[in-house]
């Protein structure tokens, strides 16, 4: 078995050692072995082939593990050995004197934010990778510098148009299919269809006029590789006299989903960009409408004269 990256953690922490394997080897990082979901296991003893063999370990930390006096010692044990190892902090626990230089990440924030530190120290540390890691955005981990707007790609098939955006984030399609229901409810979606590959929703009408989100669309969003792709899809009268500030209110949604998805947080200030860009968007529709009727108006006066 080549060099890997071994995870030590004590059975009431699996489910959790499960979901953050998952988010290193989508990263390419090299994990063995990766905990089984179906089959919680108890602590792997030091003589075991995965431990003995590995570059790297990661300790779980969580007070359950602490009552273990296995799973201390294991630690101990690795730190003695001279392996690279890293801590992951479930929760806030007092480390015995032992342990108590082991480096630390704090899984106490939003779980993906903590995993991009801990990527990038596993990468610090020259952990072993299958192949180069697929960039992510560098505000990943910053999430202050998230992007209130993402780029689109409109792309036209007959009479409709489809805008794609690409969002930088991996989650399993468990994950989606938590997290998705409430942004829909919030973004005023309708959840219509859930299955392996996509979950779809619905716009419900509930926008002013010239609003963007007015119009009939649906919003499907897909698990892909290196990343989560979100579309757009609406018939070409509905957007036949849009205007760039249009579109840009959908980018700015595109980008509150994709800082609620790595950050974990929803409230009514993540659409705060996007209703700002749709007033923007009204606005200039009603400017536009009413100097035609005033244009308009002048010529009828002229011919009337």
């Amino acid at each position: 078995m080549p060099s890997h990256v071994f995870m030590l953690y004590t059975p009431a922490d699996h489910d959790f050692a499960y979901h953050l394997a998952v988010q290193l080897e989508q990263r390419g990082l090299v994990v063995w072995p990766v905990p089984d979901p179906t089959l919680p296991q108890a602590v792997l003893s030091n003589e075991e082939k995965g431990l003995a063999q590995a570059s790297h370990v990661i300790g779980i930390f969580s007070p359950t593990a602490l009552e273990s006096g296995a799973f201390r010692k294991q630690c101990v044990e690795v730190c003695a050995a001279k392996k690279n190892m890293l801590g992951v902090l479930r929760q806030e626990v007092n480390l015995p004197d032992d342990l108590a230089d082991c480096p630390m990440v704090d899984f106490q924030k939003p779980f993906l934010l903590a995993v991009e530190t801990l990527v990038k120290r596993l990468k610090a540390a020259n952990a072993p990778f299958r192949a180069p890691p697929e960039r992510l955005s560098p505000m990943m981990d910053k999430p202050g510098l998230l992007p209130i707007a993402v780029p689109g790609e409109r792309c036209w098939r007959d009479d409709r148009l489809r805008i794609n955006y690409r969002l930088p984030v991996l989650l399993s399609q468990k994950e989606l299919e938590k997290r998705l229901p409430a942004f829909f409810a919030l973004a005023r979606f309708e959840l219509t269809k859930v299955s392996r590959k996509r979950i779809r929703g619905w716009r419900m009408r509930e926008f002013r006029w010239f609003d963007p989100r007015r119009a009939e669309q649906t919003i499907t969003v897909e698990r892909r590789k290196g990343g989560v792709r979100v579309y757009y899809r609406m018939t070409r009268i509905q957007v036949y006299y849009w205007f760039p500030a249009h579109y840009h209110t959908l980018n700015r949604e595109a980008a509150a989903l994709y800082r609620y998805l790595v950050t974990g947080q929803l409230d009514e200030e993540l659409l705060a960009p996007v209703h700002r860009q749709a007033q923007r968007a009204r606005t200039f529709s009603w400017l536009v409408a009413v100097s035609i009727g005033v244009v308009l108006a002048l010529l009828f006066a002229l011919m009337v004269l």
